[in-house]
């Protein structure tokens, strides 16, 4: 049965209990991230959320790390451009211990000098690490660039320059602004007894005072063309794509429908046209990304630099088949088959409900039925793909980004 709250000081509890299961899954959601930093703070949301870690008026480092460990329980958290999220998942009997311990970490933090220079150094290996990780570096190369001069393009982690100059008071300072009572959202999935978890939020919060003012967000203007690094490694990444849909549009699904059927799995179009037929890649995809204003759609591809023409002609030419003419049946039907079954496999896990409870209070307010959900993707059918299709593509709005053994003048579309 869900539930939902908001207490006097603004906090949001949302919570789920399953008697079947023996697991409980609790998320702390504060509506802080990359979109929101500006200038000399970017990354200061996933710095933070390394902090939080490092050491409370109570516990050390060490101390927080095995408090979970004890009782064999997980704890971690996760940044991205819109939130950031501190969660743990126990066996029942343990969930008073970890609605403590993530209530301690996001209260009594005592960024500590020492942990705060010793951290710098860990995300700057972070940042080294995702440099030199090419086929996940491409996917925040195209959104940087797609929005660039906006917010939206910020990389989460931040630049090296701001992780190395930013001081306690700038962390503090942003802490303040952002992890305010009307800010957070804590949701709760599992087994649970309802009255307890309200009563335990509400003691641990009750005293917290404040107020967020995020900064004024827009709709970004998007970008297109070509973007190449040159990196002498063995295959070329590319990432290849449009502008999307916002996380409400009323589209939203239809466009993943679209992105399943052309390249979500081993029977995709993009798959069997490329890889199975021709060889010509291991690893290719597609996918959509949405946020509350704004999104992509892509296809990723890894392949050799001598594939890169044929490669990139059978990928635009799929592009405007799915304009022009959409899909088969049997392709909509794998598709929209693969997207519920995904949805209700999903729920099968306390983490994964606990999630879906928060996100759809962050961008919802409300809950929504699956029941629904699952009537509203079964209503997808091929007209709807060319709509979604003709809002969004243009080959003047495609953009490509590249890393790899190619330079810029190997490429045109």
């Amino acid at each position: 049965m869900y539930q939902k709250r908001i207490f006097d000081n603004g906090l949001t509890v949302v919570l789920e209990a399953i008697p079947h299961v023996r697991s409980v899954s609790i998320g702390f959601w504060v509506k802080a991230g990359s979109i929101y930093e500006e200038g000399k703070m970017n990354g200061a949301s996933h710095f933070i959320e390394h902090l939080l870690f490092k050491g409370t008026g109570k516990r050390d480092a060490q101390e927080i790390a095995a408090t979970l460990d004890r009782v064999g329980g997980q704890l971690n958290a996760f940044s991205s451009k819109e939130y950031t999220c501190f969660y743990a998942k126990v066996i029942d009997q343990h969930t008073d211990l970890a609605i403590e311990l993530l209530t301690d970490l996001l209260r009594n933090s005592v960024f500590n000098e020492k942990e705060i220079k010793r951290e710098k150094k860990v995300v700057l290996e972070e940042i080294k690490m995702y440099d030199d990780t090419p086929d996940e570096l491409i996917h925040e190369m195209f959104s940087q660039e797609l929005w660039k001069n906006s917010s939206w393009g910020q990389p989460i982690l931040g630049s090296r320059k701001n992780i190395e100059n930013m001081s306690r008071e700038d962390l503090v300072s942003f802490y303040q602004k952002f992890y305010t009572p009307d800010n957070i959202i804590v949701s709760v999935a599992g087994n649970i007894d309802p009255d307890s978890i309200m009563s335990a939020v509400e003691e641990s919060f009750h005293d917290l005072k404040g107020s967020v003012e995020h900064p004024e967000i827009t709709e970004p203007v998007t970008k297109s063309g070509i973007l190449v690094k040159t990196k002498d490694i063995e295959q070329v990444h590319m990432c290849l794509g449009i502008p999307g849909l916002k996380k409400l549009d009323d589209d939203k699904y239809a466009l993943t429908v679209l992105s399943i059927a052309m390249g979500g799995g081993m029977s995709s179009r993009l798959f069997q046209e490329i890889r199975e037929k021709r060889g010509l890649v291991y690893t290719i995809y597609s996918y959509q990304t949405d946020y509350r204003d704004a999104g992509f759609f892509t296809v990723y591809a890894g392949f050799s630099k001598k594939n890169l023409k044929t490669l990139l002609k059978l990928v635009i030419d799929e592009f405007e088949n799915v304009k022009a003419r959409g899909f088969t049946e049997d392709e909509l039907l794998r598709a929209r088959e693969q997207l519920k079954g995904s949805l209700i496999l999903g729920l099968e896990s306390t983490s994964n409900r606990m999630s879906r409870m928060a996100r759809l209070e962050i961008y919802l307010k409300n809950n929504q039925s699956i029941d629904d959900l699952i009537k509203q993707i079964d209503s997808i059918g091929n007209d709807d793909i060319i709509r979604v299709m003709d809002r969004l593509y243009d080959r003047e709005k495609l953009l490509l980004t590249a890393i790899g053994p190619v330079e810029r003048k190997d490429i045109s579309f």
